[in-house]
């Protein structure tokens, strides 16, 4: 039965993978990334810090799927970064950034 559960798993991995890395580009080619780090009136995350979120719950779904012994981050504080983090001179990479990293890593 675990060789079983292990390619689902990788399938599952699969799959998640090739949907964000498809999806991402085209989500935020017009987006106005000057103001990644503003914070809009009324909202309490920047752009980044939504970003952000999601990769970190990206990484907690994929790495829940690949491994029957990992610890899904303590909800909700280590799901959202800090209120300062600001995203970095490195946003060509954002989509790779995304995609299947440990929250805290480039």
């Amino acid at each position: 039965m675990a060789v079983a559960n292990d390619a689902l798993r990788q399938h599952v991995l699969e799959m998640l993978r090739r949907s964000i890395e498809r999806n991402f580009d085209e989500a935020i080619k017009d987006f106005p990334m000057g103001q990644i780090n503003t914070l809009p009136p009324n909202i309490a995350h920047t752009p980044w810090h939504l970003l952000e979120h999601l990769r970190i719950g990206q990484h907690d779904l994929i790495e829940y799927i690949r491994d029957p012994h990992y610890k899904s981050p303590h909800w909700p504080d280590e799901y959202w970064p800090d209120s300062s983090a600001r995203a970095d001179a490195r946003l060509g990479a954002i989509g790779r950034r995304l995609s299947c990293r440990a929250p805290g890593t480039d």
